[in-house]
């Protein structure tokens, strides 16, 4: 289902009041979009990869040769992809949400300006909250980041509305409606017509100018007919559907399938783009609403519904047949689809006024534009044409890439990383299975003069008679034993795919006890080198992100002439703050909030544990204060007040530690006294003499 997109408030909306029907303008829209085709289909053969890739995470990719080493042969898939993908995302993700703030603010060159840092980055983390799907949008871009190799994070300026019922009394409805038909009996009289009451299709007329209502939209048709029949009816109240707006702000969603958005192909960043366009599918009654959320702005509705029927999707997508396979689906049914291509574009002023039919002037200067249209009916009138609203002079879209590339398609993800060992560990796990498979049910050769019977040969209990030796009738296949082969083959593509995406397993390092701190060390530091030099560019991104939201925020909500608002604290629900445009209008350095601190100390942690260990063994007894190291502990991880709140002064420790040994000394004394007993368990006894091991008594 298309996500709502919502109104594009702006002084400049009405820039670009142009003449839809324009043959001039289909014709500039049909030659820009061979151009966004051309790129689709340049870009084919990494759709194609992201498909396949897809397909290798999920298990849907089989062994080449099925009917090899024999039929009916292991295929298991295993889900290293999978497991990677969701180990890495859940560890982007708690950096995130885990964060003090969503966003962190930094003054440039203002050090008056922390107050109002600080005041920002409370009013981010409303801002955040009020993102219903926040957390799943996040969810969405860093899946898309691990799996893929790049993630798009599209911003916009929304308002979003809901139907509401508005109760309008009889009476109420009967006066209006008197009023009317007295102002236009009045003018026909005077225009020298027989004076006549307004009809139905005028009365429809009449509420649909007073709701701001386009009676081309099937929607608001049904709306101001269902409400003429009730007062036609003589109900009592009339019930009439209006919009209520319940959402005004800034929106944060995920462009989930890369083939949806479209650039040239030679394109490095996406910012630097010189053109975007960007494919969302609506079904008919879906295209209808986005045109009330558009609050209008979206016209030409059912000319592109009307010759969009019927019609199949042809976008050959993919990954959204792969994804419609891995969930089962054949199809996508009988449902109609229209796909919507925003285009987002470069076009000269002096080309914007001469579609205008102002033909003064040659201004060559290029404005960033919006083209909204329907690729498979272009012979219809584009549904808007309209200037970039938005300030801040980018693309309304952020990426991040899992490594860096050196164009937009150049990507690859934890999926394109490993794939090959992936495909390895397959062979090597399933090579396994087999060989087991093989000794437990080996091939068998026997004689023909056995007359074994084939077909009941292998059943249990079975008993087969022969004059021919057993060790002449029959034979057994014997298989080497290179079992252990496979596993230490497969272990190690494991292996070396978690150190290569940072993310080691010290367990199939293959340590017989615990790793030391120096083992650990070794192993994690270039691994978290590896995992911190991605996680800082999905957190730079989201700086980015945030920065867009920042000046939207400051050129609709906060303009200079606005006065400020309250908003609650997210952190203390009972306080409320206030912000001010003043606070919008200075210049900052905006990052993401999350905190990739907390990585590093859950390594120096987990090493401060095993030099905790370390330090209680007894040959540290001479070179370590194991106190000193106990303290040390607490204090690190966690915090000064738990050391000194759990730990006894070392007076007291010492004093304790004494008594302690005292009672262990006492206690093996009364013990070697009674032949080696425990007086203090009474559940087992000596074992005698020449016996090992314990007995319950």
């Amino acid at each position: 289902m298309a996500k709502k997109q919502a109104q594009l408030k702006s002084d400049t909306d009405e820039a670009l009041d142009l003449d839809l029907q324009s043959q001039e303008l289909q014709e500039l829209i049909a030659e820009l979009d061979d151009e966004v085709t051309e790129a689709k289909e340049a870009a084919s053969t990494f759709h194609d990869e992201l498909a396949n890739l897809y397909e290798h995470r999920r298990g849907l990719v089989g062994r080449p040769f099925p009917h090899l080493p024999f039929k009916g042969a292991a295929d298991i898939r295993f889900p290293i992809i999978d497991k990677y993908c969701d180990r890495l995302k859940s560890v982007a993700f708690n950096t995130v949400v885990d964060a003090p703030h969503a966003a962190r603010f930094l003054p440039i060159d203002n050090p008056q300006g922390y107050p109002a840092a600080q005041n920002l980055e409370l009013y981010f983390d409303f801002v955040v909250s009020r993102w219903q799907e926040w957390k799943r949008t996040l969810d969405w871009l860093l899946d898309r980041w691990v799996e893929q190799g790049k993630c798009v994070a599209k911003i916009t300026w929304e308002c979003s509305y809901e139907p509401q019922t508005t109760i309008i009394p009889r009476d109420e409805a009967e006066a209006s409606i008197n009023q009317l038909n007295q102002a236009k009996m009045v003018g026909d009289a005077k225009m020298g017509n027989d004076p006549k009451p307004l009809d139905d299709e005028q009365l429809m007329e009449m509420l649909a100018l007073a709701f701001g209502w386009d009676l081309d939209n099937p929607i608001y048709k049904e709306r101001a007919k269902g409400a003429i029949e009730q007062y036609r009816k003589g109900d009592k109240d009339i019930s009439l559907i209006t919009d209520k707006r319940v959402y005004e702000g800034a929106r944060v969603s995920a462009i989930y399938t890369l083939e949806d958005l479209i650039v040239p192909a030679k394109t490095c960043l996406l910012s630097d783009a010189e053109w975007v366009a960007h494919d969302v599918y609506y079904t008919p009654r879906q295209l209808r609403q986005e045109a009330i959320e558009r609050g209008g702005k979206y016209q030409n509705v059912e000319d592109v519904i009307e010759m969009c029927a019927g019609e199949e999707d042809e976008s050959g997508n993919k990954l959204k047949q792969a994804e419609q396979q891995s969930i089962g689906i054949q199809d996508e049914g009988d449902e109609e689809q229209v796909c919507v291509r925003e285009l987002y574009c470069w076009l000269p002023v002096k080309h914007i006024r001469r579609m205008k039919g102002k033909t003064f002037g040659g201004d060559e200067t290029p404005v960033r534009c919006v083209l909204t249209y329907c690729p498979d009916a272009l012979d219809a009138p584009p549904l808007r044409v309209m200037e970039l609203p938005y300030q801040h002079n980018r693309w309304p879209f952020e990426e991040c890439n899992f490594e860096g590339g050196d164009r937009f398609y150049d990507c690859r993800g934890v999926a394109g990383l490993i794939k090959a060992f992936q495909e390895e560990y397959n062979i090597s796990r399933n090579a396994a299975i087999n060989r087991r498979t093989l000794i437990l049910s080996p091939p068998i050769i026997a004689h023909r003069s056995a007359k074994i019977d084939t077909k009941t040969f292998r059943q249990v209990g079975q008993v087969y008679q022969t004059d021919i030796p057993p060790s002449q009738a029959v034979e057994m296949v014997q298989f080497p034993d290179i079992a252990s082969g496979f596993e230490f083959e497969a272990t190690g593509m494991e292996q070396f795919a978690a150190e290569y995406l940072g993310l080691p397993d010290l367990r199939m390092r293959g340590y017989q006890d615990s790793p030391t701190a120096t083992q650990v060390q070794q192993v994690q530091e270039p691994a978290n080198a590896v995992l911190r030099r991605r996680l800082e560019l999905f957190h730079d991104f989201l700086g980015r992100v945030f920065q867009q939201v920042f000046h939207l925020e400051r050129q609709y909500r906060f303009k200079a002439d606005q006065e400020g608002m309250q908003y609650p604290n997210v952190g203390n629900p009972e306080e409320t703050r206030m912000i001010t445009p003043t606070e919008f209008q200075g210049e900052f350095i905006i990052q993401s909030g999350g905190d990739l601190q907390r990585m590093d100390n859950m390594l120096a942690n987990q090493m401060m544990f095993l030099a905790y260990q370390d330090a209680q063994q007894p040959y540290s007894a001479p070179y370590v204060n194991p106190y000193d190291v106990k303290h040390y502990f607490y204090t690190k991880t966690l915090g000064p007040l738990a050391a000194r709140t759990w730990l006894k002064p070392r007076e007291q420790a010492a004093q304790a530690e004494q008594q302690f040994m005292q009672q262990q000394a006492q206690a093996m004394a009364q013990m070697q006294a009674k032949g080696g007993r425990n007086p203090n368990n009474k559940r087992f006894k000596q074992i005698p003499t020449g016996q090992t091991g314990i007995v319950p008594q």
